[in-house]
């Protein structure tokens, strides 16, 4: 509310525009949901009649994939940015090693998903600071309600991997298993208990957003949609872990 009104009434003060200069928007200080929030709503608020923008934001950006993990399409949308390469010629260890070390990156509709959780195997866990940046830019409500996904596909794919070495030792050449999926209305049903949503709609709207985030995968069977997190074991653990409530 307070970045609403400060850029509502440079809009209607202002002759000339004022520029704010942000080396790393995707810094430690920065990276939070509420802040980035605040940003683009002080952007955004500060349009006058003619359509300028009184306020406007130049920054720089380290993170390879941040257009996926910082910002939802509301924040993105009111932020309005213009994308420049400025290169350092400089070597991008760091941003590399955040984007994922091994195997494809998967894709979504904004370019390449988090760097985290992309391989094959089980084994590894993927890039957790990747990973805990995007859980830490999503709301409280969102995390809750990805818990809650990442809770049961927990259960499921433990009792697959128990199922899987009961037994079947000493086979060869065995077919990978199907991947566990809970249906779309078995989540409803969870999120609406634990107050995560106060809709469908809402909730609909909260699962747009953790898919742009390639943090939910959904695919239709034959009794309707189903959804899964596309990432190991270790990852589920991680997301259970992970308190929305800390500071």
């Amino acid at each position: 509310r307070r970045a609403l009104a400060i850029g509502e009434r440079l809009a209607f003060t202002r002759s000339f525009p004022i520029y704010l200069v942000l080396h790393n928007i995707d810094g430690v200080g920065l990276r939070y949901r509420q802040t980035q929030d605040a940003l683009a709503t002080l952007v955004a608020s500060s349009v006058t009649s003619d359509g300028t923008r009184m306020i406007r934001l130049v920054s720089s950006v380290d993170h390879v994939n941040a257009s996926a993990t910082l910002w939802s399409t509301q924040t993105r949308s009111a932020f309005g940015w213009i994308w420049k390469e400025v290169h350092t010629y400089r070597p991008s260890f760091e941003e590399v090693r955040l984007g994922g070390e091994e195997g494809p990156v998967r894709k979504t509709r904004y370019g390449t998903g988090v760097g985290v959780g992309h391989r094959a195997s089980t084994s590894g866990g993927g890039d957790g600071m990747g990973f805990m940046r995007v859980l830490e830019s999503i709301g409280k409500r969102h995390a809750e309600a990805l818990k809650l996904l990442a809770r049961e596909q927990y259960k499921l794919m433990k009792e697959q991997e128990r199922k899987s070495q009961q037994g079947t030792a000493g086979r060869r050449g065995r077919s990978k298993p199907a991947q566990p999926t809970i249906s779309y209305n078995a989540w409803k049903k969870m999120c609406m208990g634990k107050m995560c949503a106060s809709d469908d709609t809402g909730l609909r709207n909260m699962l747009t957003e953790l898919t742009d985030h390639g943090i939910i995968a959904a695919k239709n069977l034959d009794d309707g949609r189903h959804l899964f997190i596309p990432h190991p074991l270790p990852v589920l653990k991680q997301i259970l872990q992970f308190d929305p409530n800390a500071d």
